[in-house]
């Protein structure tokens, strides 16, 4: 049985960056004043560039306005600030003029990398503001993404597979859409990822896509690979019930098992300068990987599942983070590779089966995110390597893996827990509250 807490005042006496408490809001609003010093205004809307002073911009979740949009639809739940919310209704519409105008390839069409994003978005901004025309967006957005899909007869093909780009990710976001309306695409990408499926040790596996099979690259892990489909087949089987799709994701979770480590945790990818390569994060790492052993959790209750969920997280407390650099532990504080994803893992875990060591690693590894940042202007950023095979590429991002504003979410995020309010940014990919 899932464990609902809700963090009391003196729990959340944290150290900040400046040896104050943590003042999670406060920390939001100077997100939001670097961010808004950075937007771009266009007769189309207002746009975020990835990284300040560069003008090309992305509307996708993963590193462009999309991600922008949904901090300032948090900050507006947060504060009623009508500002805020006209700030991402103005985000929402340069989106929605760009979408209507141009014809988005298959790498475009993902949940972090394109149209199933921008359904998402628009969804948000509807739910909040009620406003027809976003609502009308999303259905001209779902009407895009479905034509994406190559189908034969019970077949739906994404090209990719995975969380970011493909299927699974896609997938995920049809199931949320209200009254049932993508069960059905949903359920014919379920059936693609599985004719997908390769046999593997104890199992089987998926490459991120053909391309990465012609390469011999794969990638176990969530955000491209074996972890974040078989989640997909789990969340399906939730939904419709068919033992197929909880086979699929028992054959990925049991393949995964032969391969991790004596932490449990699985390397990045298995070519030769992989296969001792292990990240800690949402992407590579196990505060993704584990989602899909939350998931079957939820579904089977075998012990199992949460014990190699646990074995997982007690090897990350213990393996000298945050002070320490790991080879899979970069110069890195996002979201999607580094400190904030794992600080929010942590929060996930304690709110899962109440163990306080869970929370207090998570503020300790928020005071370091916080720590990091960098003073400008009235505002923060957090000027980073988004790569590991470039430390010296150092860049301060405004999107939401990747930069300012999913830092910035996660700041809401610990001051909804503050007021005991329910997030209103909850991604697809998400199975915890």
């Amino acid at each position: 049985m899932r464990i609902v807490l809700h963090v009391c005042l003196c729990l959340l006496a944290a150290i900040g960056a400046s040896g104050q408490a943590l003042n999670p809001l406060k920390e939001a609003l100077r997100v939001e004043k670097w961010l808004r010093a950075n937007r771009i205004v266009r007769p189309e809307g207002v746009v975020w560039p990835v990284v300040p002073g560069d003008t090309s911009v992305v509307t996708n979740l993963y590193s462009g306005t999309g991600g922008v949009v949904l901090f300032y639809l948090e900050l507006y739940q947060a504060t009623r600030n009508e500002s805020y919310l006209a700030e991402a209704r103005s985000g929402a519409d340069y989106i929605m003029t760009v979408a209507d105008q141009r014809n988005a390839s298959f790498e475009e069409a993902g949940l972090y990398t394109g149209e199933a994003g921008n359904l998402y978005v628009f969804k948000k901004v509807f739910e909040v503001n009620h406003f027809k025309k976003y609502n009308e967006a999303a259905d001209r957005s779902f009407q895009r993404l479905s034509s994406k899909a190559k189908i034969s007869g019970k077949l739906a093909d994404w090209r990719y597979n995975d969380i970011v780009y493909g299927g699974a990710g896609i997938g995920l976001m049809l199931l949320q859409l209200e009254n049932r309306q993508g069960l059905p695409l949903a359920v014919q990408t379920g059936y693609g990822l599985i004719d997908h499926a390769l046999p593997a040790a104890g199992g089987n596996k998926w490459y991120m896509d053909t391309a990465m099979v012609r390469r011999k690259y794969y990638m176990p892990n969530f955000s491209h690979g074996t972890a974040g489909v078989g989640y997909f087949l789990a969340r399906l089987y939730q939904e419709t019930g068919r033992q197929e799709f909880l086979d699929g994701a028992l054959n990925a979770a049991n393949h995964l098992k032969t391969i991790s480590n004596e932490d449990g945790w699985i390397c990045h990818h298995d070519a030769e300068d992989g296969k001792d390569l292990f990240y800690i994060s949402w992407c590579h790492g196990p505060a993704g990987t584990v989602r899909l052993y939350y998931q079957l959790y939820q579904i089977t209750k075998e012990e199992s599942w949460k014990e190699l969920i646990i074995k997982s997280a007690a090897a990350l407390m213990k393996c000298g983070i945050p002070e320490k650099r790991l080879p899979g532990y970069w110069d890195n504080v996002s979201v999607c590779c580094g400190t904030a994803g794992v600080a929010a893992f942590f929060l996930d875990l304690y709110q899962v089966f109440g163990n306080k060591e869970y929370l207090d690693f998570s503020y300790e590894m928020t005071a370091d995110v916080l720590k990091r940042g960098t003073p400008d202007g009235q505002g923060v950023k957090w000027t980073q390597a988004e790569h590991r095979r470039r430390p010296e590429l150092q860049q301060a991002q405004t999107g939401m893996m990747q930069g300012a504003s999913g830092i910035g979410l996660w700041m809401l995020r610990l001051h909804a827990i503050e007021k005991k309010k329910n997030r209103l940014v909850r991604m697809p990919d998400d199975p915890f509250k």
